[in-house]
């Protein structure tokens, strides 16, 4: 086994913090990729994932390092590259079609008008359209399911990574918070439309300066 370097040492160390793939603004961030090195990626570009704390089907667009770039099957939301140690193979089959019956209430990308969804016409989905009444058959790649907005928040000692429920610009990646009984949370991804999420944050969004 190769011994461990500073950098794996370093990187090791803030996996206990961090859980996530530390923020590309962030010092450790440079440690942890040549930490990442001397890790197997277990996943390639096709693969059908999910977050081992979630359960959303997410499709690998892009591999670097030991590092994942996905998108949700089911909306098409790109999510940022994340340790691929955060994944496992999702192994539901027919995965458009479970996916598309759970959830409705469809937009159209292109006019942003919304449709329920009523069934599969051929490799098309089939939706009513609330503006004209009608019926109409898009291309899955043109319409994105109406989903929250939501964050992931991983805490400090858990190592898990958990979704909440926000507004728009209300958090950054990065952002360092304060839960309301004093433990210590960090904003590792936004935008991500979990499907997971049903509550919202409590606590405080601390503002801080880097010494040193």
């Amino acid at each position: 086994m190769e011994p461990e370097n500073s950098f794996v040492k370093a990187a090791r160390t803030g996996l206990m913090w961090y859980g996530s793939t530390p923020s590309s603004s962030n010092d450790a961030y440079n440690y942890y990729g040549e930490y990442e090195k001397h890790i197997n990626q277990p996943f390639k570009v096709g693969d059908i994932v999910c977050l081992k704390t979630g359960q959303a089907p997410q499709r690998v667009l892009e591999v670097k390092g030991h590092c994942i770039r996905c998108e949700y099957v089911s909306s098409r939301k790109q999510i940022g590259f994340r340790s691929a140690s955060e994944f496992k193979i999702y192994t539901e089959t027919n995965i458009e079609e479970k996916t598309i019956m759970k959830h409705t209430l469809y937009k159209v990308v292109a006019d942003n008008r919304y449709g329920e969804f009523k069934a599969m016409d051929g490799n098309k989905a089939l939706l009513y359209m609330k503006d004209s009444n009608t019926y109409e058959a898009f291309d899955m790649s043109a319409i994105k399911k109406v989903m929250p907005y939501t964050v992931d928040i991983v805490f400090s000692g858990k190592g898990q990574t958990y979704s909440y429920l926000a507004n728009k610009d209300e958090f950054a990646v990065g952002d360092l918070l304060l839960t309301d009984g004093l433990g210590m949370a960090k904003v590792v991804a936004v935008d991500t439309e979990s499907e997971l999420a049903n509550k919202t944050f409590t606590g405080y969004k601390l503002n801080v300066t880097k010494l040193g």
